[in-house]
């Protein structure tokens, strides 16, 4: 008997997760279906959560892919396999943790890491949700430009270059520049991470986790080049294994063995 394997998604960030999927198909020359935007496989589009996510359908098995920061606190029947990308294990319940992505995987697997010497610590988006506060007491320390809105290339320079990343916590606990950062090597500092992925991210290995605005100003100030280097190396090595391509479907694959024959 033949394996029947369908997948949808529905917007532009979720069709790099879904590319990725589809590749791996591909290259292991394994039939699948792409569903069209409007034919939402199945009872999962009953849940809200489930139109902000990749839904794999193999036989009768409906694997989620859900990026939705709010927490999903049921699965419609034991034919569903759900696996979280912002895990929060408190709130995340019945779901699996799995990894999380930069926002233009396309671009970012093509840039070259920057070689030069680096200076400065980067903040560039949104600074509501509680984070103007903190940025305020940070002026002294960040890129002229900190309030402003970039092209992608733009943003993903000014990083590159940068010496440390900044990254608040916003709508969800992990943010796409948490990631960027470490597919750039360029290290980063942050709160402690609430929600968790497969394979764990360790604070001060990972990443420099500092929980106020004053311990985060005591990095900028002192932290040496030597410990900079050791995490930036430490979260790219983490990057490739569970956000590059393929190394996100092997961990996809330790989660769904049947994702291929």
């Amino acid at each position: 008997m033949s394996t029947s394997r369908t997948i949808a998604f529905w917007n532009e960030w979720e069709r790099y997760l879904a590319h990725d999927v589809i590749k791996y198909w591909q290259e292991h020359q394994t039939p699948y279906e792409i569903v069209t935007k409007k034919e939402k496989p199945g009872s999962a589009a009953k849940h809200a959560s489930f139109n902000h996510g990749v839904i794999i359908n193999i036989n009768e098995q409906t694997i989620i892919l859900d990026n939705h920061d709010c927490p999903l606190v049921r699965v419609p029947d034991s034919n569903y396999k759900v696996i979280k990308l912002q895990y929060n294990p408190q709130l995340s319940l019945n779901c699996e943790p799995f990894t999380y992505q930069v926002y233009y995987p396309d671009i970012m697997r093509k840039y070259k890491i920057y070689e030069g010497k680096r200076s400065g610590v980067f903040w560039q988006g949104n600074c509501q949700r509680g984070r103007m506060p903190w940025l305020e007491k940070f002026q002294d320390y960040l890129n002229p430009n900190w309030q402003d809105r970039s092209a992608p290339i733009d943003y993903i320079t000014a990083m590159s270059k940068a010496r440390i990343a900044l990254s608040l916590r916003g709508h969800g606990d992990f943010c796409h520049r948490d990631f960027e950062a470490f597919s750039l090597k360029t290290p980063l500092v942050r709160q402690t991470f609430i929600n968790k992925t497969r394979r764990p991210l360790i604070p001060n290995i990972h990443y420099i986790a500092a929980d106020t605005p004053e311990a985060m100003i005591e990095i900028f100030k002192t932290v040496s080049d030597d410990f900079l280097k050791f995490i930036a190396d430490n979260a790219y090595k983490w990057y490739v294994e569970n956000c590059d391509y393929p190394g996100i479907m092997n961990l996809l694959k330790e989660i769904i063995p049947c994702i291929v024959d």
